[in-house]
This record gives C-alpha cells, structure tokens and sequence, in this order.
C-alpha cells in the first residue's frame, strides 16, 4: 500500500526553485495528479538522490503528495543541510550569538539523524542516505560563497528551513496512514523545531562584513 501525505506549508515555501538537476524518463516523477499536486513516485535506498523538489514554488498552499519513504528523505535532507551550514558558520563567523545558535543546530540535528535512523527501522522503511535535496544543496552552496555579511544570509535561510520543517513535521504527524514510528517521531520533533524557530525571531545581528 502506497500511503500519501499532502503537505501543505503555510509558509513561502521558496527552497528548490532552481538547482534541480536534469533527469532522464526512468527517473521522472510521475505525472501531475488531480488538483494539481506532482506525485512523488521515487523510494527505496535511492530516493534521496532522485525525488523532485519535495517544497517548492512560492506563495501559501504548496502541495505535493508524498510517501513515508519520501519524508524521511525530506527531514535527513533538512538535518544534514542544517548540520552543514551551521558547521560552515561556525569556521567563519564572528559573531559569538550566531555561533552559540549554530553550535546548538550542529548538535540538535545530529540527535535528529541519529532518531530517524532508528524511526525508519521502526517503520520497516529504508534508512535515509547521508545526502542533500537539491535545494538543500543549493542554499548551502549559497551560504559557502557568501564573502560578506555571511551571518545574515545564515539566519534567514534557517528562518526559511525552520518554517518549511514545521511545516512538514505537522503534516507527517498529522496523516492518516502515516506509519506510527514515523507519525511519533514528527511529533515529538516539532516541539524542538519551534523553539529554533523562536529563537531565531529574537536573533537581530548587524550588517557587517564577516
């Protein structure tokens, strides 16, 4: 039984607008269902590596129609590009306030990885592989050839990944025919995710060449 998920974000959701690579038709998604929504067909150990942009477009009521297997790729994908531009960050940047939340998203995201890994056995699901979405990969290609006020655009592409992963943690916890590890996973996720997001309301850094 192929279970589906609608995510629907609440948020601009802007992630994978550009840097998608090419595919050939073996690995095209399947086509767009009724309503609109573009069916994620891709799973098993190569999913990762071959799932269409999981969060795209702009503006509120993005959709896409997901498996389980596909929103494990979509939260590993979230924890390793969180895990790399905080590390990122950490080798250059200046400003002790951004460092303190970096090193903090270094260690939250790995304890992420180390639960879902263990959440997908649970769930009779392949273990996500240790690669980045697309967009994930092009933010962070982004952030790496900052040479200036790298803490700013630091802190609001983590405002952006924040909003998306509530996004996608409500809807996983939230569908029906969700697998239970995976439904319990997300929900007890979310709490933490919200608290970086709050976080990084209050984080107002100054422009300034880092």
């Amino acid at each position: 039984m192929k279970y589906m998920l609608v995510l629907a974000a609440a948020t601009s959701l802007s992630l994978a607008a550009c840097g998608q690579p090419s595919r050939d038709n073996a690995n095209e998604p399947a086509a767009t269902a009724a309503g609109g929504m573009a069916t994620v067909g891709a799973s098993g150990p190569d999913a990762a590596n071959t799932l269409p942009p999981i969060m795209s477009g702009t503006g509120a009521g993005v959709q896409a129609a997901m498996t389980p297997q596909d929103n494990i790729a979509a939260a590993a994908s979230g924890d390793q590009f969180e895990i790399q531009s905080s590390q990122l960050v950490l080798e250059r940047s200046r400003n002790e306030e951004v460092k303190r939340f970096a090193r903090l998203m270094v260690e939250d995201h790995r304890s992420s990885t180390q639960r879902l890994k263990a959440v997908s056995q649970q769930a009779g699901l392949n273990a996500p592989l240790p690669a980045m979405l697309a967009a994930h990969q092009t933010k962070l290609d982004e952030l790496r050839a900052a040479t200036t006020n790298m803490d700013q655009i630091y802190l609001g592409q983590q405002r952006e990944a924040h909003a998306q992963a509530i996004a996608l943690y409500e809807a996983i916890g939230s569908a029906e025919g969700m697998p239970k590890p995976l439904g319990l996973f997300a929900r007890e996720i979310l709490p933490k995710v919200q608290a970086h997001a709050a976080m990084l309301t209050k984080m107002n850094i100054p422009t300034a060449a880092n």
